[in-house]
Formats: structure tokens, C-alpha cells, sequence
């Protein structure tokens, strides 16, 4: 086949999603071409642009951010030349913004299906009732000349009750994530890690990864750690990511006098060892698809506290041993779910994180099922629909 996959981030979840499915495609040999945006971008977009033009695809900048703009215009004008060059037989695009830009080319008239993965409806959190039900409507409109790949249960039932699309519209395909890579280590190897991030040896480490705003939430999580941080002297915060909110949190961090306890880092290429130097994973998310962080997290065999948010249910679900839920935007529940964690350490108990990671969220079956998928929406005189289909159980795809 010959896929054309569109994403405007060039860094973080989304955008790892969107990295790992390409290498999955130009591995079964498919024709992989890549339109993207550079304004948000990173090393791994740069690597990822770079393999995707070394195995025979094209690529496109969009130059556009993830804002609403007139720049927006033009990228859709680029995007509609680049695929009459190309022709396609299949559109996967990623987030919002390219999520727009894909399916308004299926207006424009354009013959490959269209597949949509929304990482997240922006309606999902609680903003302004205006805002909110104005990106609802676009969804609602947009998704009668798409595919919508839904991530999660809660994601799926925003989509069915929310934004009504018709199940013929839509699947569900569970996020993954490589187990093989995102392993736990033994102490000898925690100890390295944390020394060579300047983490004290001594320390009780939670960890968090995600961009600073609205949706991650990171004043709550923060305000939850202060209040900790007085009662666990160990008690140790590493944050990775960066945005908007990133330079407030951060002098509220210094006024509050916890700044040196909290290990800040802008940006991992690989977030493998950030997880290994960890003792648990919080997440404090108004709203999810179903966050690879936290299936990274889990893969690593960590402990979760997680925001009891839209995306996150899902692991609610699961049975999992060592999992604390709590309120969206209380300070006040994470911080009781902080100390329920660090008391529960002190009564040492098998997990079932790592092992519900490999029976349920593999990024191999998952890429699997979006083949599959693919294949489905070819028409059936497609040459494509003769290649091999995935053995069905290990398909992940679910009609809703």
C-alpha cells in the first residue's frame, strides 16, 4: 500500500504514536510518504523525515502549529498538490490540526479513504461550553468523510455520545507500546540512572511526563507535591516536558521553596531511563485518549497515580495492583494518593503492571490491527486487499 500519514506535532506522545507506526509500516514494506510541521518538531521528527525519504517516500512541511490560523490555508493548498502528485492509496492523519487539514481534502473530493486517530478530542476537558461545542461540531462534521481510529473505551463513548459519530464510521484500536524496550532494570541499574540525572541516591522518585498545559494539568500536581514534599523528606519530583505553563509552574516551584527537589528536564529523545530511575508515575490529565506515557510507565512495572479524567478510566479498569486514582484538579486527592503510594512502599507486594503490558498493550498487535483496518476501507478491486491479513487474534480493532 501506499499510505500517506500527516501530523502537525514533531514532538511528544502523538507524535512518538505516529513515529513508531511509520517504522512499522516501511518495515512490512509498504510506501510510507510524510506531510508534518517542523514548528513543534524535535531530533526524532529530523530522524524520522530523514527514513522515511532514505526508503523512497516524499515529504511535505506544513509549517503550521496547533492553533486555528491563516497559515492553515496554505498548507491545505500544499497538501492537496501533494497528494494528487502522490495518490495514495490510504490517509492516516494524527491530532487536530492534521486531522482538519486530511478531511477537508475529503471534501474537496479526494478518493483515498481518510483514517483519523484524534490522540484526544479537545471537548474531552473541561473548557468554556463555547469553545468546547464549537471543536465538537467540527468533529461531528469532519467525521463523515473519515475513518476515526478511537485509542480507548473513553475516547470510543466520547465519540459515540458526544459527538455521535455512527459506527460505521469509527473503531477502536488500543494504543501500544514496545515491552520490549520500556522493561524494568534491577537496583544496580536504578542506582546509575538516577546518578547520571543528578537524582540523590537516597530518594523516594515519582516521576511525570507531559507538556505544561491545560490538558496535563501540572499546577495540580505540583500543589500535590508541596504539601508531600513537607511530610516525605525523601520525596523526590522528576518532570519532563515543556509548554506554555512550564515558566509558571516553575516559579511557583521557587517561591514555594521545593524547586531543588524537583529534577527538570526539557526533553528526552529516548524517555526509556527516566522511567528505570523511577519509583512510580503520576499523571495529573483533565483528559487522555490513552496516554503512552502511562503504558510506557506500566510497561516499566511502575506504580501509577493517575487522574481519574477521561483516558485514564481505562486503567482504572484493569485490575492493576499498585494503581491510585484521583480527582481531576484536586491538589487535595493527588496529595492523599501521593501518601497512600509512599506508605504502601513500606509493605512490598508482587505487581501485575509489567504482565497486563504484554498480554494487552503491544505495540505490535496494534499496528497490526490499523493494517487491517486499512486493508478494509481499500476497495475491493485494490491489489492491496491480497496482501496477508494479521492472524484475528491478534487484531485489537473493535467495532463499537
Amino acid at each position: 500500500m501506499k499510505i500517506l500519514v500527516i501530523t502537525e506535532p514533531g514532538v511528544d506522545g502523538a507524535f512518538r504514536h505516529v513515529e513508531d507506526l511509520i517504522d512499522h509500516l516501511l518495515s512490512e514494506n509498504h510506501t510510507v510518504h510524510f506531510a508534518y510541521s517542523d514548528v513543534r518538531g524535535s531530533d526524532r521528527l529530523v530522524g524520522l523525515i530523514a527514513r522515511v525519504q532514505a526508503a523512497g517516500g516524499e515529504t511535505l512541511n506544513l509549517r503550521v502549529d496547533n492553533h486555528p490560523q491563516l497559515a492553515d490555508l496554505r498548507a491545505l493548498y500544499a497538501l492537496l498538490r501533494f497528494y494528487k502528485k502522490l495518490r495514495p492509496d490510504i490517509i492516516h492523519a494524527h491530532s487536530a490540526k492534521a486531522g482538519a487539514l486530511a478531511r477537508l481534502l475529503a471534501w474537496l473530493g479526494i478518493r483515498a479513504p481518510v483514517f483519523y486517530s484524534p490522540h484526544a478530542y479537545y471537548g474531552m476537558g473541561r473548557r468554556s461550553r463555547g469553545s468546547a461545542a464549537f471543536f465538537n461540531l467540527l468533529e461531528r462534521i469532519f467525521s463523515r468523510r473519515s475513518i476515526t481510529i478511537n485509542c480507548s473505551g473513553d475516547e470510543a463513548e466520547f465519540a459515540t455520545k458526544v459527538l455521535h459519530i455512527p459506527e460505521s464510521r469509527r473503531c477502536v484500536v488500543l494504543n501500544g507500546v514496545s515491552t520490549d524496550h520500556f522493561a524494568p532494570v534491577d537496583l544496580e541499574k536504578k542506582k546509575a540512572l538516577r546518578e547520571a540525572l543528578g537524582i540523590p541516591p537516597d530518594a523516594l522518585v515519582l516521576g511525570t511526563l507531559g507538556r505544561f498545559s491545560f490538558q496535563k494539568d501540572p499546577f495540580t500536581l505540583h500543589r500535590a507535591f508541596l504539601a508531600c514534599s513537607e511530610r516525605i523528606p525523601s520525596l523526590h519530583l522528576v518532570h519532563v516536558g515543556r509548554g506554555d505553563l512550564r515558566d509558571d509552574v516553575f516559579r511557583f516551584a521557587h517561591e514555594s521553596g521545593y524547586a531543588d527537589r524537583v529534577t527538570w528536564i526539557d526533553y528526552l529523545r529516548d524517555p526509556v531511563n527516566f522511567y528505570q530511575a523511577a519509583d512510580g508515575f503520576i499523571l495529573s490529565s483533565r483528559y487522555e485518549g490513552l496516554s503512552l506515557a502511562v503504558l510506557e510507565a506500566l510497561s516499566a512495572d511502575l506504580p501509577l497515580i493517575l487522574s481519574d479524567a477521561p483516558g485514564n478510566r481505562d486503567f482504572a479498569a484493569l485490575g492493576l495492583s499498585h494503581f491510585w486514582s484521583a480527582r481531576p484538579e484536586s491538589p487535595e486527592a493527588f496529595s492523599s494518593a501521593i501518601m497512600a503510594w509512599s506508605a504502601e512502599r513500606r509493605r512490598p507486594r508482587p505487581s501485575n503492571h509489567r504482565p497486563i503490558a504484554l498480554t494487552s498493550f503491544s505495540s505490535r498487535a496494534q499496528f497490526s490491527a490499523i493494517e487491517t483496518a486499512y486493508r478494509r476501507a481499500l476497495p475491493a478491486t485494490h491489489p492491496a486487499l491480497h496482501a496477508p491479513v494479521p492472524d484475528a487474534s491478534k487484531v485489537l480493532v473493535n467495532n463499537q
